[in-house]
C-alpha cells in the first residue's frame, strides 16, 4: 500500500476532532437526550406537549452555529404523524 505524501495532516486532523470532541459532540448528544421526546407510539401527546419541537430546535441550534453556506432548511408536518424537518447543503463546487 503506497502512502500518501500530501493532502490533509493526520495529525492536526485529530486535533480538531479532540478540539470539538467533549465541548461540542458530546455535549449536543447530552443535551438532546435530555429532552424527553419520545416516539408516538409512547407518547399519545406527542402533537400538542412541543417536546418534538424542543428537540428540533436544539439540533437546529447546533446546526446554525456551523454556519454552513447554501443551508436550506424544511419542514414537513403530515396529519396525524411526527415532522420530520431535512436540512440541505447546496453544493458549492471547488472553491
Amino acid at each position: 500500500m503506497v502512502e500518501a505524501t500530501s493532502g490533509p495532516d493526520k495529525q492536526k486532523t485529530l486535533e480538531y476532532i479532540e478540539s470539538w470532541w467533549d465541548n461540542w459532540y458530546v455535549k449536543g448528544l447530552s443535551e438532546f437526550i435530555e429532552v424527553p421526546n419520545l416516539s408516538p407510539l409512547f407518547d399519545e401527546e406527542f402533537h400538542t406537549n412541543g417536546r418534538t419541537w424542543d428537540a428540533a430546535h436544539l439540533v437546529e441550534g447546533y446546526i446554525n452555529k456551523l454556519e454552513l453556506k447554501g443551508l436550506t432548511k424544511h419542514e414537513f408536518r403530515p396529519e396525524g404523524l411526527p415532522p420530520m424537518v431535512v436540512y440541505v447543503v447546496d453544493a458549492q463546487g471547488p472553491s
